[in-house]
Protein backbone atom coordinates (compact mmCIF):
# COMPACT_ATOMS: atom_id res chain seq x y z
CA UNK A 1 0.00 0.00 0.00
CA UNK A 2 1.86 3.03 -1.26
CA UNK A 3 -0.19 6.18 -0.78
CA UNK A 4 0.71 9.77 -0.11
CA UNK A 5 -1.74 10.09 2.81
CA UNK A 6 -2.46 6.94 4.76
CA UNK A 7 -5.78 7.26 6.59
CA UNK A 8 -6.88 5.86 9.92
CA UNK A 9 -9.22 3.61 7.90
CA UNK A 10 -6.21 2.21 6.03
CA UNK A 11 -4.55 1.45 9.37
CA UNK A 12 -7.70 -0.29 10.66
CA UNK A 13 -7.80 -2.43 7.49
CA UNK A 14 -4.13 -3.38 7.91
CA UNK A 15 -4.73 -4.36 11.54
CA UNK A 16 -7.76 -6.42 10.49
CA UNK A 17 -5.71 -8.15 7.78
CA UNK A 18 -2.95 -8.87 10.29
CA UNK A 19 -5.40 -10.34 12.80
CA UNK A 20 -7.24 -12.44 10.20
CA UNK A 21 -4.34 -13.78 8.14
CA UNK A 22 -1.28 -13.00 10.21
CA UNK A 23 0.42 -11.98 6.97
CA UNK A 24 1.50 -8.49 6.03
CA UNK A 25 3.99 -7.34 3.43
CA UNK A 26 7.11 -5.56 4.61
CA UNK A 27 5.61 -2.26 3.45
CA UNK A 28 2.36 -2.87 5.34
CA UNK A 29 4.29 -3.79 8.48
CA UNK A 30 6.35 -0.60 8.21
CA UNK A 31 3.18 1.50 8.00
CA UNK A 32 1.69 -0.19 11.06
CA UNK A 33 4.89 0.34 13.06
CA UNK A 34 4.99 4.04 12.16
CA UNK A 35 1.37 4.43 13.23
CA UNK A 36 1.88 2.51 16.48
CA UNK A 37 4.77 4.79 17.44
CA UNK A 38 2.57 7.84 16.93
CA UNK A 39 -0.32 6.22 18.83
CA UNK A 40 1.88 5.68 21.88
CA UNK A 41 2.50 9.43 22.10
CA UNK A 42 -1.25 10.16 21.87
CA UNK A 43 -2.07 7.54 24.50
CA UNK A 44 0.41 9.17 26.86
CA UNK A 45 -1.48 12.43 26.36
CA UNK A 46 1.39 14.33 24.84
CA UNK A 47 0.07 17.53 23.31
CA UNK A 48 2.81 17.79 20.73
CA UNK A 49 2.37 14.26 19.34
CA UNK A 50 1.41 15.65 15.89
CA UNK A 51 4.54 17.80 15.78
CA UNK A 52 6.62 14.90 17.09
CA UNK A 53 5.49 12.59 14.31
CA UNK A 54 5.85 15.14 11.51
CA UNK A 55 9.26 16.19 12.81
CA UNK A 56 10.42 12.57 13.09
CA UNK A 57 9.23 11.78 9.56
CA UNK A 58 10.80 14.94 8.15
CA UNK A 59 14.14 14.20 9.88
CA UNK A 60 14.10 10.64 8.56
CA UNK A 61 13.52 11.90 4.99
CA UNK A 62 16.23 14.55 5.35
CA UNK A 63 18.67 11.87 6.50
CA UNK A 64 17.75 9.68 3.50
CA UNK A 65 18.66 12.55 1.16
CA UNK A 66 21.93 13.23 3.02
CA UNK A 67 22.94 9.57 3.07
CA UNK A 68 22.26 9.05 -0.63
CA UNK A 69 23.63 12.31 -2.07
CA UNK A 70 26.23 13.59 0.39
CA UNK A 71 29.14 12.35 -1.71
CA UNK A 72 27.41 12.37 -5.07
CA UNK A 73 28.41 14.39 -8.12
CA UNK A 74 24.80 15.57 -8.21
CA UNK A 75 23.54 18.14 -5.74
CA UNK A 76 20.41 17.47 -3.72
CA UNK A 77 19.54 19.83 -0.87
CA UNK A 78 16.72 19.28 1.64
CA UNK A 79 15.58 22.65 3.08
CA UNK A 80 13.10 23.15 5.92
CA UNK A 81 10.76 26.09 5.29
CA UNK A 82 9.38 28.31 8.06
CA UNK A 83 5.68 28.31 7.23
CA UNK A 84 4.53 30.06 10.41
CA UNK A 85 2.98 27.06 12.14
CA UNK A 86 3.97 27.67 15.77
CA UNK A 87 4.25 30.77 17.94
CA UNK A 88 2.22 33.57 19.44
CA UNK A 89 0.00 35.84 17.35
CA UNK A 90 2.69 38.54 17.50
CA UNK A 91 5.36 36.14 16.27
CA UNK A 92 3.13 34.94 13.43
CA UNK A 93 2.39 38.54 12.36
CA UNK A 94 6.11 39.35 12.38
CA UNK A 95 6.88 36.22 10.37
CA UNK A 96 4.16 37.13 7.85
CA UNK A 97 5.73 40.57 7.41
CA UNK A 98 9.08 38.87 6.81
CA UNK A 99 7.56 36.77 4.01
CA UNK A 100 6.36 33.62 5.77
CA UNK A 101 3.36 32.08 4.00
CA UNK A 102 0.96 30.11 6.19
CA UNK A 103 0.16 26.73 4.68
CA UNK A 104 3.20 26.68 2.38
CA UNK A 105 4.99 23.34 2.03
CA UNK A 106 7.24 22.22 4.89
CA UNK A 107 10.25 21.46 2.70
CA UNK A 108 11.84 22.31 -0.60
CA UNK A 109 14.19 19.72 -2.07
CA UNK A 110 16.48 21.42 -4.59
CA UNK A 111 18.07 19.12 -7.16
CA UNK A 112 20.78 19.94 -9.70
CA UNK A 113 21.72 17.32 -12.22
CA UNK A 114 25.15 16.82 -13.71
CA UNK A 115 26.51 19.47 -16.01
CA UNK A 116 26.82 19.52 -19.77
CA UNK A 117 30.26 20.68 -20.87
CA UNK A 118 31.16 22.26 -24.19
CA UNK A 119 34.88 21.80 -24.92
CA UNK A 120 36.82 23.84 -27.46
CA UNK A 121 37.64 21.92 -30.63
CA UNK A 122 40.65 19.71 -30.21
CA UNK A 123 41.08 20.46 -26.46
CA UNK A 124 39.66 19.30 -23.15
CA UNK A 125 39.15 22.87 -21.95
CA UNK A 126 35.62 23.61 -20.72
CA UNK A 127 34.18 26.92 -21.90
CA UNK A 128 30.67 26.62 -20.44
CA UNK A 129 28.83 24.50 -17.90
CA UNK A 130 25.04 24.30 -17.84
CA UNK A 131 23.11 22.97 -14.84
CA UNK A 132 19.55 21.71 -14.91
CA UNK A 133 17.50 22.00 -11.73
CA UNK A 134 14.17 20.88 -10.36
CA UNK A 135 12.37 21.49 -7.08
CA UNK A 136 10.28 19.07 -5.04
CA UNK A 137 7.81 20.34 -2.43
CA UNK A 138 6.63 17.82 0.20
CA UNK A 139 4.16 18.71 2.98
CA UNK A 140 4.54 16.32 5.91
CA UNK A 141 1.47 15.22 7.85
CA UNK A 142 0.77 12.66 10.53
CA UNK A 143 -1.24 9.56 9.73
CA UNK A 144 -4.86 10.64 9.98
CA UNK A 145 -3.84 14.31 9.91
CA UNK A 146 -5.97 16.92 8.18
CA UNK A 147 -4.88 18.98 5.17
CA UNK A 148 -5.84 22.62 5.82
CA UNK A 149 -7.42 24.90 3.23
CA UNK A 150 -4.20 26.96 3.04
CA UNK A 151 -2.10 23.83 2.52
CA UNK A 152 -4.45 22.67 -0.22
CA UNK A 153 -4.30 26.13 -1.85
CA UNK A 154 -0.47 26.05 -1.99
CA UNK A 155 -0.48 22.45 -3.20
CA UNK A 156 -2.77 23.29 -6.11
CA UNK A 157 -0.86 26.51 -6.84
CA UNK A 158 2.48 24.67 -7.12
CA UNK A 159 0.96 21.89 -9.23
CA UNK A 160 -0.59 24.45 -11.62
CA UNK A 161 2.88 25.98 -12.06
CA UNK A 162 4.26 22.56 -13.04
CA UNK A 163 6.08 21.92 -9.76
CA UNK A 164 6.37 18.54 -8.04
CA UNK A 165 4.25 19.00 -4.90
CA UNK A 166 3.25 16.24 -2.50
CA UNK A 167 1.46 15.45 0.71
CA UNK A 168 3.32 12.75 2.62
CA UNK A 169 2.55 11.09 5.94
CA UNK A 170 4.69 7.98 5.73
CA UNK A 171 8.29 7.11 4.95
CA UNK A 172 7.25 4.48 2.42
CA UNK A 173 5.72 7.09 0.08
CA UNK A 174 8.79 9.32 0.43
CA UNK A 175 11.19 6.47 -0.37
CA UNK A 176 9.26 4.80 -3.17
CA UNK A 177 7.71 7.81 -4.91
CA UNK A 178 9.52 11.07 -4.10
CA UNK A 179 13.04 9.58 -3.97
CA UNK A 180 12.37 7.68 -7.22
CA UNK A 181 11.26 10.91 -8.93
CA UNK A 182 14.43 12.65 -7.73
CA UNK A 183 16.52 9.74 -9.05
CA UNK A 184 14.58 9.84 -12.34
CA UNK A 185 15.39 13.53 -12.78
CA UNK A 186 19.07 12.92 -12.11
CA UNK A 187 19.34 10.27 -14.87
Amino acid sequence: MIKDLITNKDIRELKKKSNETGRLTGDELLLLREHEELSKKFKKGEKKARCYYESRLQSYCSNLIKAKYQFSKDSVVFLQIDNGGEGSDGQRRRKAQEGTQSGFKDVIILVWRGSIKYPLRGTDEVIKTIYHSKQFFPEFKRIGGVVTDKQLYWHKYLKEKGESAYFCNNSLFFEKIIMKEIEGFLK
